[in-house]
């Protein structure tokens, strides 16, 4: 099934054209213009419910100023989405997840749509039942947020006062964003309490579409309101807020590179990578993090990966007629112990297989607007989540989806026409090509 918020971002036509409209009156930075929260076990009636009644865009919109930091009662939060002023470069380890008495929350997955401007990560596990949460997005790292043009997002955010978009008018500056958890307070007063059960019992069978439907009241988002509710709000009864601030508040995570990708021909040589390269810290130097080799998809292409913490590098020593390509994941973790993942793509004597495009169409819809689709494929890896560029008529990027497909939708002026080029490449950047005719011949 497709993911939702996948499934939300291809429903509208509208948003394409809309987002592409939007680069063009843009101050030199990019910003944030809204903050959603979702989960991957809401149901789709309850995600439609949250979209038609205006409740957020892809999941639930968090409300800036005063409100901001009222406490969310859903029990399975484990998404967070961020809209952009212009389209963006944002990686998975750009957003760093924390909570009180040192916890850290952990991503999984990520997604970014240049057409809706939107980025989602997906939580190793859901946020905690009763936590304060600060979301802190990369602007002064290695390899911070940037626009297409290289400006720095401007992040600046006043918790409980700002409002959208984020900054101060000047590029540079974490979004660093609180929210608060607290499951089973549905009526916002910051305890869980048999106010907040009786609210949910006397509304159980009250379904998303139901007139007066209550999204608060349904805690596991399952698009109807149920025993399942109201008694996971009597297992939290007395749980408040806690008064403690996130732990990254004051500290700053480590960041990353980002994913990258490399090809070793010679098993004979040891390769090593400077961690200088793809790390870096505002408080800690790199010899004060502590490094360990989280995952690693393929170890029998290696005879051993390892950290030398003397010379600050990952050493990869290749297994004798080994052939094959590994997903490497790298930890870095600072001394207050928050921590990035750094992923390495290594093919090990292998061939690198190219990208494929086909059925590339453009097709006419409504008036001057047309549909620039295509099917993205490669036979040795997976397209989920490429960024294509498109250049000729429209200049634009699009992001492949989880069924191999990338789409954009461009509105021409009256009577224009001409070649709209496509460019894909992979991790080891092999491009393909190809090209359609939009307009009339």
């Amino acid at each position: 099934m497709r993911a939702q918020f996948l499934r939300r971002a291809r429903s509208s036509q509208s948003l394409g054209i809309e987002s592409l409209e939007r680069r063009f009156a843009l101050s030199a930075a990019p910003a944030v213009m809204a903050v959603e929260l979702g989960s991957s076990s809401w149901s789709e009636a309850f995600y439609d419910y949250l979209g038609d009644e205006g409740y957020g865009q892809f999941a639930y919109r968090i409300p800036a100023g005063s409100s901001q930091e009222q406490a969310l009662p859903w029990t399975n939060l484990d998404r967070v989405y961020m809209s952009f002023s212009e389209d963006v470069n944002v990686d998975r380890a750009d957003l760093a997840i924390t909570g009180t008495n040192g916890k850290q929350y952990k991503t999984i997955d990520f997604f970014y749509d240049p057409r809706l401007l939107t980025a989602r990560w997906t939580l190793a596990e859901p946020l905690g039942d009763a936590d304060r949460v600060l979301l802190d997005l990369d602007a002064n790292g290695i390899n911070p947020v940037t626009d297409l043009d290289g400006n720095v997002l401007d992040g600046e955010w006043g918790n409980s006062t700002s409002g959208f978009s984020s900054g101060d008018g000047v590029a540079g500056g974490d979004f660093e964003f609180l929210i608060t958890t607290l499951s089973g307070d549905v009526n916002g007063d910051d305890i869980s309490s048999y106010f907040d059960f009786f609210d949910v019992y006397y509304s159980a069978g009250e379904s998303a579409n139901d007139p007066g439907f209550n999204p608060k009241y349904d805690a596991d988002g399952s698009g109807v309101i149920d025993s399942a509710d109201y008694y996971q709000i009597l297992a939290k009864l007395g749980a408040t807020v806690p008064l403690s601030a996130p732990l990254g508040l004051n500290d700053d995570a480590p960041t990353a590179l980002g994913k990258s990708a490399f090809a070793i021909d010679d098993s004979a040589i040891d390769e090593s990578f400077a961690l200088s390269t793809f790390f870096d810290d505002n408080e800690d130097e790199i010899d004060d993090l502590s490094f360990e080799i989280a995952s690693n998809s393929a170890p029998s292409l290696f005879d051993s990966v390892t950290i030398d913490e003397a010379t600050g590098e990952l050493i990869v020593n290749t297994a004798a007629g080994a052939s094959g390509r590994a997903l490497i994941e790298l930890e870095a973790t600072d001394s207050s112990g928050q921590s990035v993942i750094q992923s390495f793509v290594l093919d090990v004597d292998y061939a690198n297989l190219a990208p494929q495009i086909s059925h590339y169409l453009a097709v006419q819809e409504q008036g001057n607007v047309w549909a620039i689709k295509a099917l993205i494929t490669d036979p040795d890896e997976d397209t989920t989540g490429w960024i294509v560029e498109f250049y000729g008529v429209e200049t634009a990027r699009g992001t492949v989806y989880e069924d191999g497909w990338v789409e954009i939708r461009v509105e021409l002026p009256p009577g224009a026409s001409g070649y709209e080029w496509l460019f894909v490449h992979d991790s080891q950047n092999t491009y393909v090509w190809d090209w359609a005719w939009i307009g009339m011949t």
